[in-house]
């Protein structure tokens, strides 16, 4: 998924966010309620199952095209066995410049 307007949507229906940036960025500004799991310290098949049920949807994001994070978050979460993982390539830029909230 690449698109802020099908993200959008999805966090309209209350699907959970993943941010997988480090500390600084995520308390720098996120999108709200996103869950945090950093990924080279804390990310794991048992701290993303502690929070997202395996048959749950989930959206993962870091800072945009260039940040290699989310599209390495996405594709361990589909290799642990989750279904309904979204790739939000874009990330917190393209979401900042649509005007979407920050928290």
């Amino acid at each position: 998924m690449n698109k802020t307007t099908e993200t959008r949507k999805l966090f309209d229906q209350e699907v959970a966010f993943l941010d997988v940036r480090k500390n600084s960025e995520f308390d720098a500004g996120r999108i709200p309620g996103s869950i945090h799991l950093e990924l080279k310290k804390v990310f794991s098949q048992e701290t993303l199952e502690a929070e997202i049920p395996k048959n749950e949807p989930v959206v993962i994001y870091c800072n945009g095209p260039s940040c290699p994070r989310s599209s390495v978050a996405s594709t361990k979460a589909v290799e642990w066995g989750w279904s309904k993982v979204y790739y939000y390539r874009d990330g917190i830029p393209a979401w900042q410049a649509a005007g979407h909230p920050i928290e």
